[in-house]
């Protein structure tokens, strides 16, 4: 959310801040979820997913279509 105020509990110094930008996205819905986040040493290990609208998550879902059947011959 960039330009929105820091939350009141927000404290500079002793806590950071992490901005994650996918860029644009190809219609509203799309958002970010952080699984964890730790400090390691000088650094800030940061593990998100990036969520889309839930249409676009069934239809990457939908099964794959089934090989066709191979012909009988008569007997």
């Amino acid at each position: 959310m960039v330009g929105v105020r820091a939350p009141d509990v927000f404290e500079p110094g002793r806590m950071s801040a992490v901005g994650i930008f996918l860029g644009a996205r190809p219609s509203d819905g799309y958002s970010v979820n952080v699984i964890s986040a730790a400090r390691r040493r000088d650094r800030i290990i940061v593990i998100f997913e990036e969520r889309a609208p839930a249409e676009v998550m069934m239809a990457q879902r939908a099964p794959a279509p089934s090989a066709p059947r191979p012909a009988t011959a008569p007997v």
